[in-house]
């Protein structure tokens, strides 16, 4: 990445601080107003003064780009950003500028999409990329998935990072609920070898579990907690809208617990591929449930929703499902006839 461009992603990101700040108005709906000769004029969304200032500040950079955005709109490489909201964590400098040229564009057709954009947190996780892409260009913290570690070896002769690592004796991740069967479960990974895994809500392991976890694939997740920068992360990060689920994570070295709060995915990118990589390396242990099976009355409840099992993705060999919802049962708990005969315990795929 050039300086120009590191430049430009760092005069956007600036605006991150301002929309993120307490109190902070990204405009308002105005109401039409009626002349005295009984006309109505139109009304319509105004933006606050940081607000255009930053759509101002968009163009004069270059960020807003002559291309044929109606057609981008169509392709798959748009419609990724559409289906998978984190997907803008890993955007290009490029790809950025085609997403800001879209959203102010198309401000000017129909009023109101760039607050739109805003309100979704859209625009904010635009920026927050910007950001993390004028820091370090992108490219030194990102990790790939689980099948591929160790990942280049990166740390191959950071004995430093080595040695601190070795310090982690235990990594955990918690899901919390959504409006919706998003799975609500507990993981625990210790050095020992230990791994705990307490599912609350549809998941199909539910109860408590445990398992075995290699010292080597533990040693991998520490690793890549600290080559990521997991202890420089902020303690909370947050969409503005509601009804998303807060993923935690944590980490404890030389018995300091630093833990992260992620609510709706509004981390940076280099913490959702951390999640990713810890439910990865849970998909491929063995688990075992700790003592009696959970009830059936403690399966999956969600407000509306009857307790069947409506909420299990349709696909039990789609490779986008959660690992936890994948349709594999554990021997004590009955098939359901409307799924398809698990194969196995082992699960595998991306969160």
């Amino acid at each position: 990445m050039d300086d120009g461009t590191r430049t430009r992603l760092r005069r956007l990101g600036d605006y991150l601080a301002v929309f993120e700040a307490p109190g902070f108005e990204f405009g308002r709906w105005v109401t039409p107003p009626v002349g005295k000769d009984g006309v109505i004029y139109m009304g319509g969304y105004s933006l606050s003064p940081d607000a255009s200032r930053f759509v101002r500040d968009a163009y004069d950079l270059d960020w807003v780009t002559e291309f044929d955005w109606p057609s981008w709109i169509g392709t798959a490489e748009a419609t990724e950003f559409v289906d998978d909201p984190k997907r803008v964590e890993r955007a290009t400098p490029d790809e950025l500028a085609k997403l800001l040229t879209v959203y102010i564009r198309q401000d000017r057709f129909v009023d109101g999409e760039l607050a739109n954009a805003f309100e979704s947190g859209r625009l904010t996780a635009l920026l927050r990329r910007a950001v993390a892409l004028a820091g370090d260009g992108g490219v030194e913290r990102t990790l790939g998935t689980w099948a591929e570690r160790p990942w280049g070896t990166p740390w191959q002769s950071d004995e430093a990072l080595i040695a601190a690592a070795g310090e982690i004796t235990e990594i955990g991740l918690a899901r919390g609920m959504c409006y919706g069967p998003c799975p609500v479960y507990g993981l625990k990974l210790r050095r020992s070898g230990d791994a705990r895994f307490d599912g609350v809500h549809f998941v199909d392991l539910m109860g408590k579990h445990r398992a075995r976890i290699s010292r080597e694939a533990f040693s991998d997740l520490a690793l890549a907690a600290l080559y990521v920068g997991f202890e420089s992360l902020d303690e909370n990060y947050a969409v503005r809208y509601t009804d998303a689920a807060t993923t935690t994570t944590w980490i404890v070295r030389a018995g300091q617990r630093h833990q992260v709060e992620d609510y709706g995915g509004a981390g940076p990118g280099h913490l959702y591929e951390l999640e990713e990589l810890i439910d990865e390396a849970a998909s491929e242990l063995d688990w075992r449930p700790i003592g009696a099976p959970p009830p059936e009355s403690e399966g999956p409840l969600f407000v509306g929703l009857e307790v069947n099992e409506s909420w299990r993705p349709p696909d039990v060999g789609d490779p986008g499902a959660h690992w936890t919802q994948r349709g594999g049962r554990p021997a004590y708990l009955p098939a359901s006839p409307a799924m398809s005969p698990s194969t196995g315990a082992r699960r595998r795929g991306k969160a």
